[in-house]
């Protein structure tokens, strides 16, 4: 089976947004060139099985986040609009999360120091959830980026997952993998070329976004609480935080979720370096590629010949 029959094929059972198809394609031929998985984008997850050679990862599509059936209404003014834009996720497919289960949605919200952090919605499938909060009460200039001091987070009291986040500068990726503003109007940059961000959407508020991954537990997030502890408030500069609010802003909620993936064989070399991928995973926000990579023998056998060259 080809690289685009195997897209193909799980297209026809569940309905994905181009830019994921579009991405998955495209990772799929950077998995053929690149074998040592040095993406930084991905997530991989070696087996705990001294003989087995297979490893997973799992690559999250967004650069980088049910309880129940909610209402048409919904779509329109309980999405994060910022998770809308970074998904490329329209008004059908967001009413089909929302069937499925797979987009939840919270009013779970707390106010410290003037300012108010809101728990938006979370979208879950088998292996990630996006979150999306919401700060109102809090604002920086243009080109100035907002970040939180400290950040923790569990899943039913647990923390044994992968996870990371950052506010939401109105920037995407297009098909090209390039830089654009979400709107469609021009990019600005700095005297030395850097891209001016712009953190504010249109009302005033901020959107702070988290990618959670638990890649060797299938359904590890479905259904679960979650809970997400923001401490003070302040800029980053070239790595620099700078404080600015002293705060606290607890909040939880209830993660939905829903096994919508389609699972797919395929044996595709990867070039010449002895591994092969065996199988893809997609959802409509995430792929999941199995491959079975000789690394370890390759790496024994290196070790050989340097001791012999001793």
């Amino acid at each position: 089976m080809s690289r685009n029959d195997t897209i193909y094929t799980l297209q026809q059972d569940i309905e994905i947004p181009k830019i994921v198809t579009d991405k998955a394609n495209k990772i799929l031929e950077q998995i053929r060139k690149d074998a040592d998985m040095k993406n930084d984008k991905m997530v991989t997850y070696q087996k705990p099985e001294r003989k087995c050679r297979k490893r997973y990862m799992v690559i999250a599509l967004a650069a980088t986040l049910a309880v129940g059936t909610a209402t048409a209404y919904a779509a329109y003014t309980g999405w994060s609009k910022g998770l809308k834009e970074e998904l490329r996720i329209s008004v059908d497919q967001q009413n089909h999360m929302e069937e499925n289960g797979m987009a939840a949605f919270s009013d779970a919200t707390v106010t410290d120091a003037g300012v108010t952090v809101t728990a938006q919605q979370s979208i879950t499938d088998n292996y990630y959830t996006y979150l999306s909060f919401k700060i109102d009460g809090y604002s920086v200039e243009q080109g100035v980026q907002p970040d939180f001091e400290t950040i923790s987070v569990t899943v039913d009291g647990q923390d044994d997952f992968s996870w990371g986040g950052s506010f939401y500068n109105g920037m995407i990726s297009d098909e090209n993998g390039m830089a654009v503003h979400a709107d469609g109007s021009e990019l600005e940059t700095e005297e030395d070329g850097s891209i001016i961000e712009n953190y504010v959407m249109d009302d005033g508020s901020l959107e702070y976004h988290m990618v959670l991954a638990k890649s060797d537990e299938k359904g590890f997030f479905m259904g679960k609480n979650l809970h997400v502890e923001f401490k003070n408030l302040g800029t980053v500069a070239k790595a620099d935080y700078t404080p600015d609010i002293d705060g606290t802003w607890a909040l939880d909620m209830t993660l939905g979720g829903a096994d919508v993936s389609r699972f797919t064989e395929t044996e595709q070399k990867l070039g010449d370096s002895g591994a092969t991928v065996t199988g893809v995973e997609l959802s409509p926000v995430s792929i999941r590629v199995s491959y079975d990579f000789p690394r370890i023998e390759k790496m024994r056998n290196m070790k050989m010949k340097m001791e012999k060259r001793r």
